[in-house]
């Protein structure tokens, strides 16, 4: 047993010194002539990867980038300087470099040194360049190092990816993501990760800052092509667009914040396309009057399926004054289709329905109403959540009888498809 012990313990003590010989042998190698290489594990190390568009808020010209240097040999006792030179890397773009002077400093062994890689002027397309070390340079004063670590490649691009995040509250605020809508609403906000926030005021105040943005752009450039789209919508007030004329009061109404968000919703109208698709001469308004109105006889119809919205509030939530020269297509209420019991008390004092009563029906309303009709008075009637009454904000039975009274004297008068109930 003695002797296993021992030999146990020469062949510890010989590995230690076999151990120790290859430490020396790395901290000593090429004594006679030093060497220098980037300091990394291994080759697959030797790259980096730069994008300006993780900068957004600073928006700087130039990033550096560190890399780590070593020094193989003694340590000198005397500065020795390094030259590092950059090459284009190939099938990449040329990217500007900016390299520092580097000197190792007596005893100094290991470095980071820092290369400076400026703006690409194109986005989303990936430069190269490849930092080397050039011990054959006249000025260098350290030979090569480990051969396979004597370049470094860095790689630089300015490119954005739609954030994980953006669809929790951005998407509703903000509208679909794109690049200059993040970089915009960043500066905006002061916040690079800002579509990461809950804070519901915090986006309604993005939203307002955004639409003033790009509209003010708008105003000043009109040449140029208005790109970012931000909604609107009805937790702002926006002020009147620069573009809005009498000739918008008369074909889409006096204009009010509730009644422009519900329009341009309805239109698919965001700030990309409002100066366009809200801008025409007389005929261009015309149309626009015609597809406005369609879309309001949709909104009245939810409204009623709302169940608990009075219909003297329909004018202030959603209007587009019909004109009495155009010919509407038009959509049937919901009031005079709903099974629930509004069809009977409509039926009750216009029949049943067909577009050519309804159109009839609201020629004499607007002759008899002028500036205060509004659509809906033709149906003073509410369902709230399944129970369907008269809607006194409107006034309720009287005004239909009213209207009932008003449609039959004015059919009198001509020769109809169609015909009224006669109620005492």
């Amino acid at each position: 047993m003695k002797i296993q012990y021992q030999l146990l313990a020469v062949a510890s003590l010989c590995s230690l010194l076999l151990q120790s010989c290859r430490e020396e042998a790395v901290s000593v190698y090429a004594p006679e002539s030093d060497g220098v290489y980037f300091n990394y594990l291994n080759e697959e190390e030797l790259a980096a990867t730069v994008n300006f568009g993780d900068s957004i808020l600073t928006q700087p010209k130039e990033i550096a980038v560190p890399l780590q240097l070593k020094v193989m040999g003694y340590a000198s006792e005397h500065p020795r300087k390094v030259v590092l030179k950059a090459r284009p890397l190939q099938g990449r773009g040329t990217i500007k470099v900016v390299l520092p002077e580097v000197v190792f400093q007596p005893k100094e062994i290991t470095k980071t040194v820092k290369v400076k890689v400026q703006r690409p002027a194109l986005r989303d397309s990936t430069f190269g360049v490849e930092v080397y070390i050039d011990s054959e340079d006249a000025a260098a004063q350290i030979g090569m190092g480990v051969s396979g670590y004597q370049a470094f490649k860095v790689y630089v691009k300015e490119a954005y990816t739609k954030p994980d995040k953006w669809d929790m509250m951005a998407l509703t605020y903000l509208g679909p993501w794109s690049a200059d809508k993040q970089i915009m609403v960043v500066k905006l906000s002061g916040r690079n990760d800002f579509y990461a926030s809950y804070d519901y005021y915090q986006f309604v105040r993005w939203n307002l800052a955004a639409v003033d943005s790009v509209r003010t752009l708008q105003q000043t450039a009109p040449e140029k092509a208005a790109t970012i789209d931000i909604p609107f919508t009805t937790d702002n007030t926006y002020p009147k667009p620069w573009y809005w004329t009498t000739r918008h009061d008369h074909y889409l109404g006096v204009y009010k914040s509730d009644a422009f968000v519900n329009l341009c919703n309805a239109l698919e109208v965001t700030t990309a396309n409002e100066a366009k698709r809200l801008v025409g001469d007389e005929t261009a308004m015309q149309q626009l009057n015609v597809q406005a109105v369609h879309q309001m006889m949709l909104k009245y119809n939810t409204y009623y399926l709302d169940g608990w919205r009075q219909g003297a509030s329909y004018k202030d939530n959603f209007y587009v004054p019909m004109l009495p020269h155009i010919e509407y297509d038009v959509v049937e209420p919901q009031a005079w289709a709903d099974e629930q019991g509004g069809k009977a008390l409509v039926e009750q004092y216009y029949g049943s329905y067909s577009p050519e009563k309804y159109r009839f029906m609201i020629q004499v309303w607007m002759e008899h109403q002028g500036a205060n009709f509004v659509l809906n008075q033709l149906f003073p009637i509410m369902n709230e959540w399944g129970s369907v009454s008269w809607d006194a904000s409107i006034g309720g039975e009287a005004a239909m009888k009213q209207c009932n009274q008003l449609f039959r004297n004015a059919a009198a008068h001509g020769s109809y498809p169609f015909s009224f109930p006669v109620v005492p």
